[in-house]
């Protein structure tokens, strides 16, 4: 039996055209960190999403985060005082969507369908999906 890959040899084959860096309006905006950019890519790898080809957009004030295998000892102390950021949000997330990184939702207008980011620009859009994650450091609380 002989197997192929889908999307042919190393990847290659046809990929959506790349968004518009003009585009405010968007069919899902997930905002949030590393659990944000985790689903949109899981979203993306939908045939749906594909064959719609729904505009979306991450939104995450990190530009960095941790690779899952290391994500746990370093959480639980066991790696010590390693600062280990090994992938980008932007290496995650196909062309075809957006990420807005380094910034935060400032406000968000659900009767609008709209939200406003830290670096002045507005988005509008049909679902939003909020990931914001856990913060598992303990320097905000204080006596420890």
């Amino acid at each position: 039996m002989l197997q192929s890959a889908v999307r042919g040899f190393a990847g290659g084959g046809s990929k959506p055209k790349q968004i518009d860096p003009k585009c405010t309006d968007y069919d899902i905006i997930f905002v949030g960190g590393v659990n944000s950019t985790a689903l949109a890519k899981f979203v993306q790898s939908n045939e749906f999403t594909k064959k719609k080809q729904l505009k979306m957009c991450v939104v995450s004030p990190q530009g960095k985060y941790m690779c899952p295998q290391l994500y746990f000892p370093v959480a639980h102390s066991h790696i010590g005082d390693l600062d280990l950021p090994s992938a980008a949000v932007n290496a995650q997330i196909e062309n075809w969507s957006a990420t807005e990184v380094g910034s935060k939702v400032t406000k968000i207008d659900p009767l609008t369908n709209s939200l406003d980011l830290s670096n002045g620009k507005k988005y509008t859009y049909k679902a939003l999906v909020l990931a914001p994650g856990l913060d598992h450091s303990m320097d905000h609380i204080k006596g420890l």
